[in-house]
């Protein structure tokens, strides 16, 4: 393609994508709330039964929440993960390359390839909650426990609309770049790139890990809560309580080979925690009606749990686990094999999260048979903390960058590029940036743990129920109720790490159960 084709292409990218003034920047694993933790979901409608006074024996309710979730302005989603929700990608030999871009070579692609894509994430959950509780009251009055535990299902697609300008089909990689032989890249889009399976020329792995696939889907237990609590103070006005609570890990777990993996539960951590509650009642006529205020915080530490993450390269910045690595023998001989990076820097790992604490804040207007509650539910996740377990080869690989992989002569070539990045260099550049002293390996100290871990997460959610116990002469007393809630993305105060470490979304929900 002629120069001032390119200067077309690049204009009409320029058009669809946004200026990216900053580095692509972001993480390599998305963690949402689990579907377990929603104390708005799991308090209304059934606080005129918890918190009864009159109640003096053994009695308890059973229940039943169906919920579905829709995630919306999902466009923080794909920020996260790189800073932008459109990337452009050029190889090491279109002039004037974006100093942003994303160099085509690592993934497959012509050196002339020439394109961007924007990421459209998608997410959608339901679940069924059944929980049961016992109030104890016959044993010493206040006292109760109650267990829960949602089945749920998820799915995430990050979908990718592309734009290419020049697939680089008529051009081959130079000689001895990516083989001793002439080769045309094997892929022609940004989709095929990013999951890919071709094998060429010296490249003898296909992307294991952080992979950008169709749907993805999980069903299971979002983890079985248990709790034991005492109302010490319980009259017709109000109530303080506290409670211990305990959390069975029972969802998935990461394994990395998505970017965008559907997650149930909460990654599967047992937690540990304290609760306290709180409500009085603020209005009352005529022995029918009341208005009261309710309080309810809950404070966990997630414990440790074993997962495999992707990690960067310290010293090569954001995405330098999409890079190509060169494998060498014994002697320091390369062994004519290139492998993704990523394949070896997916490493197991022990990770878990010091401090988790959701807050509630609610109004209930009760009426004879009929409530109505409605308020403001928080949720607040501390930063991840991760302690490697896996390790790299030592001395087994060597970071190829824009590099040879065969001397003139046919001969395998050792050289190593220890300074690349994920955004790569112009090939005309190639002799200036090889180590000296090639090959420079890269081992497990030169990872950087904190580019896996989750970041401290906010939310925020308005919600709102209706519920209606029915007359009936059994011995249980049937209740059924409808809901909704919307949950916003909280904004905590960063420099240059993605802002919005969680998902906006709206949920309904139906819940009906009996008191017994």
């Amino acid at each position: 393609m002629k120069l001032k084709n390119y200067a077309v292409v690049s204009i009409a990218l320029m058009t669809l994508a946004p200026a990216q003034a900053l580095p692509l920047r972001g993480k390599s694993f998305f963690s949402p709330r689990s579907q377990s933790t929603n104390a708005a979901r799991n308090f209304v409608g059934l606080e005129l039964f918890t918190y009864d006074p009159a109640r003096c024996t053994s009695w308890g309710f059973w229940s039943a929440t169906v919920n579905y979730s829709h995630a919306f302005s999902t466009k923080s989603i794909a920020e996260y993960f790189f800073g932008y929700d459109t990337l452009r990608f050029s190889g090491s030999q279109v002039p004037q390359r974006d100093d942003n871009d994303i160099l085509a070579d690592y993934f497959g692609l012509s050196t002339t390839f020439n394109g961007s894509v924007t990421l459209r994430p998608h997410w959608h959950s339901a679940l069924v909650d059944l929980r049961l509780y016992a109030g104890l009251d016959g044993i010493a009055r206040g006292l109760y426990a109650t267990v829960y535990a949602p089945a749920a299902w998820t799915r995430s697609y990050l979908r990718l609309d592309e734009v290419v300008g020049d697939d680089g089909a008529s051009t081959p990689y130079p000689i001895q770049y990516m083989s001793d032989q002439q080769l045309n890249a094997p892929l022609r889009t940004i989709n095929e790139a990013w999951n890919r399976t071709t094998l060429y020329g010296d490249v003898q792995e296909p992307l294991n890990y952080g992979k950008i696939a169709g749907t993805q889907s999980q069903r299971g237990i979002a983890d079985i809560h248990a709790e034991l609590g005492w109302n010490f103070i319980l009259c017709d006005h109000g109530h303080v309580g506290l409670r211990a609570h305990l959390g069975i890990p029972t969802g998935n777990r990461s394994t990395a080979e998505f970017l965008f993996e559907p997650m149930i539960g909460n990654g599967r951590h047992w937690e540990l925690g304290i609760g306290a509650s709180g409500h009085v009642r603020v209005w009352e006529k005529d022995g029918e009606q009341e208005l009261a205020v309710y309080l309810d915080a809950l404070l966990t530490h997630l414990c440790s749990s074993r997962q495999h993450r992707s990690f960067d390269f310290l010293k090569n910045g954001f995405g330098s686990r999409y890079l190509l690595l060169k494998e060498f023998n014994t002697i320091g001989a390369y062994t004519r094999r290139l492998v993704p990076a990523i394949n070896k820097t997916t490493l197991a790992c022990d990770v878990w999260y010091p401090l988790q604490l959701e807050f509630l804040f609610m109004f209930g207007y009760h009426y004879n048979s009929f409530s109505l509650d409605f308020g403001y539910n928080g949720w607040l996740r501390s930063r991840e903390r991760i302690k490697l377990k896996g390790k790299l080869a030592y001395n087994k690989y060597g970071i190829k960058g824009i590099q040879n992989v065969t001397l003139p002569a046919g001969a395998p070539s050792s050289a190593t590029q220890s300074i690349a990045t994920l955004h790569g260099n112009d090939f005309a550049d190639q002799a200036l940036l090889v180590d000296a002293a090639s090959p420079l390996f890269v081992n497990t100290g030169d990872l950087n743990v904190k580019s896996a871990a989750a970041m401290s997460a906010l939310t925020h959610t308005l919600f709102a129920h209706v519920s209606y116990v029915l007359p009936t002469t059994w011995y249980a007393e049937p209740f059924v109720g409808m809901g909704t809630e919307i949950e916003f993305e909280g904004i905590l105060p960063r420099d240059s790490e993605p802002n919005k470490p969680t998902m906006s979304q709206v949920s309904l929900w139906v819940k009906g159960g009996f008191v017994f």
